[in-house]
């Protein structure tokens, strides 16, 4: 019965240290803070020649936690039966620290129910307050079991003893046990036995030896003798009735829904919250602190810090490469990758004023969610900015090949006049030196215009303009295969452009974000990001996948901006080479190829007007009608016979 007794009181501890918890989940959780002490060593208690007396006349012996303990040792001294103590409490203590587990577990379930009957309560921030709540019950065992073996090498220690060599425990005993209960716990809340199924045969184990069922240490145990007592609150009408309606409210109530997996096997006992590899991001910032204390009171690196190691590099890592492996494949790899854009809500969610590829959406998300992982996980950051880098090279390639598709769609030698336009490097040149493209640029940043253009300016950018495009197009007709007839394409075209834009922006942001060795703060950004720093390569890569964005949409934006007036050469050039303008008063009609012109112009301003923002909008029609005169009073030279009512009509 003494070694019972011992074991219950080192088991069980109803004194809390709760320096490391806030206030909040403190009162939360523990209640009023007059209840709670801190569980101390005091120097004086392994004076060798310091005897332990009962004060008879204290109400509560256990007020004094530490005298309580070393007076019970002296007692089982006495007794005798010293060895079968400490032989029970190491035998039971892996079980009553999983005890601890499962009453906190209870607790924390109980305290969220009552705090908010209407909120959900299957949320990973309880497994986030059970670990807390145990972590502080685990300090108070490994102070109690100091003061415990402080009290029995005073025994050991002493001539008188007759147990001869008394085998006593160690603290690294007690801390090995702690962590293998942990390790336990981790892989229940972790999934690690879904996790597993999915591995290959060739990975690694994360233990050698075989992983326990947490659910037997969760299970009702044999029932203990009960100590005798006048009476116990526990016991009351009042307790039990409370007991009963948590329970029952759980059970048929707002929690009656959750899945079976939320339950641990074999018991009646709830886990705190839906089994997933993703609660290590909750969990893994308190439990690396944990793991410090233990690796400081043992001197070397512990078991559970290997485990967490493992499991995290093995298996997480693996999983969330494969995640975002399918996401992306599903978002950008499908037919129809380039005919799905943002809804109106999506549109309000990312602040945005036109239509993105929904794809472009998809990525964005994986690499905020990587951006979390990297967070919650700080001394990984480095694996996830790379698959973060991967992803986005892996998206600009396939954004290449989407636009390649539209501007190629035949064999090489009939390639769509814009897009080669588009590609030369002195027209391009030309066309982003004028103020038209510069104040764009401007404002695509966000800047004030540096010069605003007057009406004669603007005259002469076009005037320039048109005489650069008449001069390469010269008189020559157009086939059709070199114009984009379909205007789904342009649509197509727009909504890639702007996925192409925004996403340039979000990741040169997140690139100044970074903290690198040579550059802690980016001066660019004032959020950096609270991990470790990068490698130089990692920011560079960002730098260069947002220029190599930036590059493609503005390609997208003058194909756009050349394909309307390629469209005008197209439909005007051959209107020169016609006879019906030297015509009668009857048939001043205007020409077929100028209502189609009128046509294609204006169903390409209805599409681009609700998928281009509206600046780039008026970079693509600005100067259009100046164009137009142009193509016409250049093309007079061809017309052969003309009349008054031909200039009408014309």
């Amino acid at each position: 019965m003494g070694g019972s007794v011992f074991g219950s009181v080192l088991g069980t501890p109803s004194r809390l240290d709760v320096s490391g918890l806030g206030r909040n989940t403190y009162q939360k959780y523990l209640g009023s803070p007059a209840r709670a002490r801190t569980l101390e060593v005091p120097t004086a208690a392994h004076n060798k020649d310091e005897n332990v007396y009962e004060d008879l006349t204290e109400t509560n012996p256990e007020e004094n936690s530490h005298h309580y303990m070393a007076l019970l040792v002296e007692s089982l001294n006495i007794l005798g039966r010293l060895p079968d103590a400490i032989e029970e409490v190491r035998s039971q203590m892996e079980s009553e620290i999983f005890a601890i587990v499962g009453r906190a577990a209870q607790h924390v379930l109980d305290s969220a129910y009552l705090q908010d009957q209407s909120q959900q309560q299957n949320t990973p921030r309880l497994l986030l307050d059970l670990l807390q709540l145990t972590f502080i019950q685990f300090r108070c065992v490994v102070q109690a079991h100091g003061c415990v073996l402080g009290s029995l090498r005073k025994v050991a220690d002493s001539a008188s003893q007759p147990y001869g060599d008394l085998q006593l425990y160690t603290m690294a005993e007690v801390w090995s046990k702690i962590q293998s209960v942990l390790q336990e716990v981790l892989r229940g809340y972790l999934d690690m036995e879904h996790a597993s199924t999915n591995q290959n045969e060739n990975t690694a184990k994360f233990s050698e030896t075989d992983a326990l069922d947490v659910g037997l240490y969760f299970a009702k145990k044999k029932p203990v003798r009960p100590k005798k007592s006048m009476f116990r609150f526990e016991a009351s009408r009042h307790a039990i009735s409370m007991d009963s309606y948590l329970r029952e409210q759980r059970q048929f109530g707002s929690l009656n829904n959750l899945d079976q997996s939320t339950k641990l096997q074999e018991t009646k006992h709830e886990l705190v919250c839906a089994p997933s590899a993703k609660n290590i991001t909750i969990v893994f910032m308190p439990l690396s602190k944990f793991i410090k204390e233990i690796e400081d009171g043992l001197g070397c690196q512990c078991t559970l810090h290997e485990f967490i190691t493992d499991y995290i590099k093995k298996v997480f890592i693996q999983e969330v490469q494969c995640d975002m492996a399918q996401r992306v494949d599903s978002a950008a790899r499908s037919m129809d990758a380039l005919k799905f854009v943002t809804d109106h809500e999506m549109l309000k969610t990312l602040n945005l004023q036109r239509p993105v590829l929904q794809s472009a959406c998809s990525i964005e998300q994986c690499v905020e969610e990587l951006k979390g992982l990297s967070q919650g996980l700080p001394l990984y950051a480095e694996q996830f900015l790379t698959m973060v880098v991967a992803m986005l090279k892996d998206y600009k390639e396939t954004c290449g090949a989407a636009y390649r598709d539209i501007v190629h769609p035949e064999s090489e030698d009939k390639r769509v006049i814009s897009a080669t336009w588009a590609k030369d490097e002195d027209l391009n040149r030309f066309l982003k030196s004028l103020p038209n493209w510069l104040n764009l640029v401007q404002q695509q940043d966000n800047k004030v215009s540096d010069h605003e253009e007057t009406p004669e300016d603007i005259r002469a950018r076009n005037v320039k303009e048109s005489e650069k495009l008449i001069e390469m197009v010269g008189d020559t007709t157009l086939p059709k295969y070199e114009i984009l007839s379909d205007v789904r394409q342009l649509k197509t075209l727009a909504h890639l452009q702007e996925g192409l834009s925004w996403l340039a922006q979000r990741t040169f942001y997140m690139a100044t974000c970074l903290p690198t060795a040579s550059l802690r703060t980016p001066s660019l950004s004032e959020n950096v990001m609270d991990i470790p720093p990068v490698s130089e390569n990692i920011v560079q890569s960002l730098v260069a996948i947002s220029r190599e964005f930036e590059e493609l949409g503005e390609l997208c934006l003058l194909v756009l901006h050349l394909e309307v007036r390629v469209h005008c050469f197209y439909y005007l050039i051959p209107l020169a080479y016609q006879d019906n303008f030297f015509c009668s008063a009857e048939d001043v009609d205007t020409d077929v190829q100028v209502l189609k012109l009128n046509r294609d112009i204006s169903a390409i301003e209805e599409t681009m007007s609700v998928s281009l923002q509206t600046k780039k909008f008026k970079y693509i029609f600005e100067g259009l009608g100046h164009l137009i005169a142009s193509i016409l009073i250049n093309s007079a030279e061809y017309i052969k016979r003309i009349n008054e009512f031909g200039i009408k009509k014309l």
